[in-house]
């Protein structure tokens, strides 16, 4: 019921309870087969079946084994920039993240939350920590603290379609105007003209650090 059910949930309860619900299920329901694969089995055809079904789950192992591998080469890859601009910008800045450029080979995408990293790194606050927009979060910002909103980071971060670049533009153009006196310094992975005009208004254009695709600047 759980290995069917997998293919017939919806991705998301909505934005507030996460996503990724199907492979939840179906990781569950593999979950509740493995019991009924024993060694020790009686008749040929009851070997047989038993034998099969182990086989099968070896091979589920290696392909996860191999794939979850190969996503922490790419993750490895994505992190390292950002653990390095920790170590570059200070004690305790107040952090905000411009995504542009979020192509990838895994729908978890590493780039999309690897700015997290330097607020531990680094001590410092993270306003775009996606996981503050979740009720069932620990940690949460205090209510009476003025921030950009982490959800609008990784709404701007999400529209990179051609058609979304105007409604991108204005965003972004949005957040800035009202919050960046609260972001000391602003990480930009990627690049896009008509984004570093916007952020150009309030933020230095030459880096703090660089890092491959990752730039970190500081507000003027």
């Amino acid at each position: 019921v759980l290995l069917l059910g997998g293919f017939v949930t919806p991705d998301t309860l909505g934005p507030t309870h996460g996503n990724y619900l199907p492979q939840r299920v179906v990781l569950l329901g593999l979950v509740a087969i493995l019991p009924w694969f024993r060694f020790a089995r009686s008749s040929f055809a009851e070997r047989v079946v038993s034998g099969v079904g182990i086989a099968l789950l070896v091979a589920a192992m290696a392909i996860q084994t191999l794939t979850v591998w190969a996503y922490a080469r790419e993750s490895r890859a994505v992190a390292s920039p950002f653990l390095s601009a920790a170590r570059r910008i200070g004690h305790r800045p107040r952090v905000g993240t411009l995504l542009v450029d979020l192509k990838g080979a895994f729908r978890a995408n590493p780039r999309l939350h690897a700015d997290n990293l330097v607020g531990i790194e680094a001590e410092c606050v993270v306003w775009a920590n996606y996981e503050t927009t979740h009720y069932y979060f620990p940690v949460q910002f205090r209510a009476d603290v003025k921030r950009p909103e982490a959800g609008e980071f990784e709404a701007i971060a999400l529209r990179d379609h051609p058609s979304d670049a105007t409604d991108r533009a204005l965003r972004w153009l949005r957040l800035l105007s009202e919050h960046h006196r609260e972001i000391d310094v602003l990480l930009v992975w990627g690049t896009d003209p008509t984004l570093e005009a916007i952020t150009s208004r309030w933020f230095d254009p030459a880096p703090l650090f660089e890092d491959g695709p990752l730039r970190a600047l500081r507000h003027r």
